[in-house]
């Protein structure tokens, strides 16, 4: 968002030295939404002094970026006023000694009154709650819940909601419309802590809600938004023996064993490799791999005791496998905590297959 204001002509011809040169701004004071951004400001000055130059500055820090390099403008940014408060600041200008300086004004509005007030509490690494109270009682709208990182390049509330838009559309198998499938999720008065399962560990999630259109789904309303992050699991040192027992062709027989450690671990043979992976990059994708079925256990309605007991070991495990050839694989054991999350290092040991045999 940009503003200009106009003021007359510039006189550039020097005059009499008895003269006394003089800025004159198109107005005193500029007004400026709270959501700021760049801005600027024409002056003239009469009565000019040969070879002398302007320059400009702020005492206060949300006014930035000033600029006096273009001939009779005055350009700067604005930061967004995150506050309840309206707030003014001074820019003063310097120009051949003119004595006082002279200065315009900024006027930021103050953030705009939230059409929600959204509230977080007890974080776990899997779980929060959230109270959603509308200004509004009556009115319909919508509440998501998305990792940060997937609004990270999202400048305005329409690419918000354009990303709802498509989330809905891609729901929409049967060709009956989007707008049905949001309508499911409509939600009217206040959301009073609202248990939220299944998240990612040490993950920044944004809460937002908005208020539509209950047919239309069209938004009525700025989207308030609140971000939180899921508390990191606590790590231990903890080491695991991976014994290749034998080989034979693309057979392969592994004993993974658990040292001074009686917890559950998670030991499997990891094949998606691709040829530009790297071991860090191959790990990550192990890491992301058991958060992502962590997760998708959950909405079946596992809960962390049913996934330790099906899908973990304890003291040792045994892997038996026939490979693909031509591969590489990664050999792989992490430890989880109570609530079957990765706790540890992952230890691994890589190897590979040519046309009938395993390289290791």
């Amino acid at each position: 968002m940009g503003s200009s204001l106009f003021a007359g002509c510039n006189n550039d011809d020097p005059v009499t030295p008895d003269a006394q040169p003089e800025i004159v701004f198109a107005k005193e004071s500029l007004d400026v939404p709270a959501e700021g951004g760049p801005f600027q400001i024409e002056y003239t000055i009469e009565n000019p002094v040969a070879n002398a130059t302007l320059s400009a500055k702020c005492n206060d820090s949300w006014i930035t970026d000033i600029d006096t390099k273009t001939a009779g403008v005055i350009s700067f940014n604005v930061t967004k006023n995150e506050t309840a408060e309206k707030r003014e600041a001074i820019i003063e200008v310097s120009y051949a000694d003119i004595q006082p300086a002279p200065s315009f004004t900024a006027k930021q509005a103050a953030r705009p009154e939230e059409a929600f007030t959204i509230t977080i509490s007890d974080i776990t690494t899997k779980t929060f709650r959230t109270t959603v109270r509308p200004g509004d009682q009556e009115m319909y709208y919508l509440l998501n819940i998305i990792p940060s990182r997937a609004a990270a390049d999202f400048k305005t509330d329409d690419e918000l909601y354009q990303y709802d838009i498509d989330f809905y559309t891609d729901m929409d198998a049967t060709g009956s419309g989007w707008q049905s499938w949001a309508q499911e999720y409509l939600e009217q008065g206040t959301i009073a802590d609202r248990l939220i399962e299944n998240m990612e560990p040490d993950t920044e999630y944004l809460v937002y809600a908005y208020g539509v259109d209950p047919i239309t789904i069209e938004r009525l309303t700025p989207i308030s938004k609140k971000t939180l992050t899921t508390l990191a699991p606590q790590t231990i040192d903890t080491k695991f023996d991976i014994q290749i027992v034998s080989t034979e062709g693309l057979n392969i027989d592994v004993l993974v064993k658990a040292n001074d450690y009686d917890g559950h671990f998670v030991a499997k043979i990891y094949g998606s490799v691709d040829a530009a992976d790297t071991d860090a990059t191959v790990l990550e994708k192990i890491s992301e791999s058991w958060i992502d079925n962590v997760q998708i256990y959950g909405w079946m309605g596992y809960t962390a005791e049913m996934i330790l007991s099906q899908y973990t070991f304890q003291q040792s495990r045994e892997i038996q496998e026939t490979l693909e050839p031509n591969s590489k694989y990664y050999i792989y054991a992490f430890a989880v905590d109570d609530e079957a999350l990765r706790c540890s290092d992952i230890v691994f040991i890589p190897i590979t297959t040519n046309d009938t045999s395993i390289q290791h």
